[in-house]
């Protein structure tokens, strides 16, 4: 049995599902510790929403940064009134299907180009225009 396989019984997931947790970036065991903190079993599914979670968390950082560094009073009123990065970002996640969408991605794009990079790239996968 191969690790590929180990993990897809482990995790009850297919082997695109296996792939797909091999792009992650953040630290797979500290999401582990998390999802059983939570007093979650640990499968695929539940992986993959502690790590939407985390990018969600670091998206409400990201702009709160922004927020404090911005000085342009309009800017900022702007920024303030059309991002909520916890009603913004939503997920779906199952093994067939897996996707995070972010809404007003385009604005998120523009005003926090590298944080949405970045954070696309922790999480193993872009976001989809919700």
């Amino acid at each position: 049995m191969t690790d590929r396989e180990l993990l897809q019984l482990l995790l009850d997931c297919d082997e695109k599902a296996v792939i797909r947790l091999e792009k992650v970036r953040y630290d797979l065991t500290m999401i582990m510790e998390m999802v059983e903190e939570e007093g979650w079993s640990v499968n695929y599914n539940n992986l993959m929403c502690m790590v939407f979670s985390k990018a969600q968390e670091e998206l409400s950082d990201a702009l709160e940064r922004r927020l404090e560094e911005e000085e342009n009073l309009d800017t900022f009123a702007l920024l303030e009134e059309l991002f909520y990065p916890d009603k913004d970002m939503y997920w779906d996640s199952g093994c067939q299907k897996t996707q995070c969408y972010l809404r007003h991605l385009r604005d998120y794009r523009k005003y926090l180009k590298s944080e949405i990079a970045k954070i696309e790239e922790n999480m193993g996968e872009p976001f989809t225009e919700a």
